[in-house]
């Protein structure tokens, strides 16, 4: 008997909203009923829009859909405002759910869909209630923003700063402080809390009001955001040896967002001595002058190869220019530089490009438990 390696724990309920014209055909449904739903659209991390029963209706969901996909619904309670249950979703189709999901919101997956909701936020409403929601989340702004990168100021401090307060490591810092017992203090929790994006959230949602129901459903998706984020990268670090992180740099006033693949290999590659660990990174970044941008390099113990590829025959031209103070820079840190190049792909295709499926398997004996 193969071990279970993983175990996913999703929720499967889908709950509609109360939408007029639905009532009397969703009232009809009994318990146990399956139906069918076509998601006719994807409104956020947490809520889609359902055909169901010949009508339109928006639903909360706990597992990022696909538009165009049909479901297979369960009635798990009947009346005015029914619960369903999502049939036959599998592991692997919650994670490939969930990086579809990041890879429809940008790079930046949870970083750039609160961006991008706090903006159509903005469109839809009026001054008072913008005003309020921008002070609302200002907190969250300002500490993403001061976390960012600087172009020309990314250092291993500035990555680990990053990181710290991504709100990726939050569990795994609460838990190193649950077990320091000098850290368990109430200002010393709330000092931490406040450092870190998903902790800052959560805490934020505690104290919204009836009325801040947008701002709510703003954190709301960035925190279910970040946690997907963490299922992907949990999996990735089990099965492939490998993670992904959203990389947001300032430029100018511009959050903009790239991403970063630190590949460690797998078990085999973990178990060997240091001199003989490969370390493979893929960067994604968008730079104001050479625009899109992608740089792959393997680390051997002191050997290091890498390459770059840009979106034009210009760019490619500039970069070659650099390329000879770029191996002066790596062998004065003690590198030998095995290769060195630079390649080109049409810039609409390095727009598009993402690290994130590479983070993606679906190994046999991972166990999928919906409740």
């Amino acid at each position: 008997m193969k071990p279970i390696p993983s175990i996913l724990i999703s929720s499967s309920n889908i709950l509609p909203e109360r939408i007029s014209g639905t009532g009397d055909q969703l009232s009809r449904l009994k318990p146990d009923q399956v139906v069918e739903a076509t998601v006719v659209k994807q409104v956020s991390t947490r809520r889609a829009r359902l055909m169901l029963q010949g009508k339109t209706v928006t639903a909360k969901t706990f597992t990022p859909l696909q538009e165009g996909e049909t479901l297979r619904l369960q009635v798990s309670r009947a009346g005015s405002q029914p619960v369903f249950k999502l049939l036959g979703k599998t592991a692997g189709e919650l994670i490939r759910a969930f990086a579809r999901s990041w890879n429809a919101s940008g790079r930046g997956g949870p970083f750039d869909l609160l961006f991008k909701d706090l903006n159509a936020f903005r469109a839809a409403g009026t001054g008072q209630a913008i005003e309020q929601a921008e002070s609302r989340l200002s907190p969250v702004l300002q500490l993403l923003k001061s976390a960012a990168l600087r172009p020309g100021h990314i250092d291993a401090d500035h990555l680990r700063q990053w990181v710290q307060r991504s709100g990726l490591t939050w569990e795994h810092q609460l838990k190193s402080a649950v077990f320091d017992p000098s850290s368990v203090d109430p200002s010393k929790m709330q000092q931490m809390s406040g450092r870190d994006l998903k902790a800052l959230s959560m805490t934020l949602m505690e104290t919204l009001k009836a009325d801040d129901a947008a701002v709510f459903r703003l954190l709301g998706d960035f925190v279910d955001g970040l946690q997907h984020l963490q299922l992907i990268n949990r999996h990735g670090m089990e099965h492939l040896g490998r993670l992904v992180l959203p990389l947001p740099f300032m430029q100018g006033d511009e959050t903009l967002f790239g991403q970063m693949l630190v590949d460690g290999g797998g078990n085999e590659n973990r178990q060997k001595s240091g001199e003989n660990r490969w370390v493979r990174v893929a960067l994604l970044l968008e730079m104001t002058q050479l625009g899109h941008l992608r740089a792959d390099v393997s680390v051997l113990d002191r050997e290091i190869s890498a390459t770059l590829t840009v979106g034009s025959e210009d760019t490619q031209s500039f970069v070659n220019r650099h390329l000879s103070k770029f191996r002066d820079s790596l062998q004065r840190h003690g590198y030998h530089v095995t290769s060195l190049g630079c390649n080109v792909l049409p810039s609409e295709q390095l727009a598009a490009m993402s690290l994130v499926d590479q983070v993606i398997t679906c190994p046999e004996g991972l166990l999928n438990i919906v409740v």
